[in-house]
Formats: structure tokens, sequence, C-alpha cells
């Protein structure tokens, strides 16, 4: 059975915004949230090109203007709504999506 972890409060992620979260406790994020148009995604922390991880520095996983995630060890873009890579070396190819939850009290949660 799939687990489900809880995160933060969704309005702790604004809009145009990431956060990245440790889920192993090991010092490295596991997976990111991000909100674009509004919407709360998730995404596994591993850029499909070569498995890197993603962020530019703590919680730094979209570009400057906040509509594409960005692997920057090589580049790639990355639409934040389906997760496609549109540009850099592993184009076509997608992110790992992670199902996300908002409950009645507003805290977001991810299954795994």
């Amino acid at each position: 059975m799939p687990d489900r972890v809880r995160l933060c409060a969704a309005r702790d992620i604004g809009e145009g915004r990431a956060r990245g979260f440790d889920l192993d406790d090991d010092g490295q994020d596991t997976i990111f949230v991000v909100r674009v148009a509004g919407k709360l995604r998730a995404w596994r922390n591993v850029c499909p090109h070569q498995g890197a991880a993603m962020a530019l520095s703590r919680d730094v996983y979209l570009n400057a203007a906040g509509d594409r995630i960005m692997c920057y060890a090589h580049g790639a873009e990355f639409d934040p709504e389906s997760g496609m890579c549109l540009a850099g070396p592993c184009l076509g190819r997608r992110l790992r999506s992670i199902k996300t939850e908002i409950d009645e009290e507003g805290a977001l949660s991810v299954t795994l």
C-alpha cells in the first residue's frame, strides 16, 4: 500500500515558487513541489537526463520567471504541468510525478 506523507501547509508554497523535501532524511531533497498557475504539483528530484538532482540551491527548482522547472545540472527546462522536457539534453522525456492532496485543514500531502 502506498505511503501518504504530509509535507506542509499548501499556502506555504506561493505562486511561481517551489519547495524541496528531504523524505529520506539524508541531506538531499527526494521530491519537490511547485505552484504554477495556481496548481501544486510534486515531482521526484531526479532529472531524466542523467539522474542528477535538479535544484540550483535550496528550493530553487524554477527559472527566474517562475514558469518552468529547471535542471541546473545540465540546463534542461520542463513544463511544470506535464513534466515534459521542453529544452535541453533530455528533450521529450518527462519528470516523474507524484500524486498530491490537500486535506480539509489545508495540509499538502503526497502519496509515494
